[in-house]
């Protein structure tokens, strides 16, 4: 992923309309929205140095977390027309930066990821306790050889 195709790809994602239960966190029509976009660019080019070969699919952005700092995840189930929103995104990801594993967190990041026609390895989300068997469950695809 080049610094031009960074730029493009989160004004692509900025340009994504949601239903009324959603929000775009980088959209242009908000103000506040720039910052988001701006950490999201300096995240994406901070990862296209360190080549990931490992993505992680969660359900969504947080309220706490991409609401603030432009950087994922979420406490509200999204429905499934919300997570195809991104399945364009994770494959353009996918494809940018070379990845070579992906990895769903939870069941809803599983479902979407299946929908998609994927078989990927699930991983426990880690919201309400889950914090050790998110970690845990890395550690083990880690451990069967997944390069990260």
């Amino acid at each position: 992923m080049r610094a031009g195709s960074v730029h493009d790809f989160v004004e692509r994602l900025a340009a994504v309309e949601t239903g009324p239960a959603a929000t775009n966190f980088f959209n242009r029509a908000v103000p506040e929205n720039a910052l988001r976009r701006h950490n999201l660019e300096i995240y994406l080019q901070e990862m296209l140095d360190r080549r990931p070969k490992v993505l992680l699919v969660g359900e969504a952005p947080g309220f706490r977390g991409m609401r603030i700092t432009g950087v994922p995840f979420t406490n509200r189930t999204p429905v499934p027309s919300e997570t195809e929103l991104g399945t364009p995104f994770r494959q353009e990801l996918a494809g940018l930066f070379g990845i070579s594993s992906i990895v769903a967190v939870g069941n809803v990041a599983h479902h979407s990821l299946h929908r998609s026609g994927l078989a990927v390895p699930k991983i426990r989300h880690p919201a309400h306790g889950g914090r050790s068997g998110f970690k845990r469950g890395l550690e083990q695809l880690l451990a069967a050889g997944m390069q990260a």
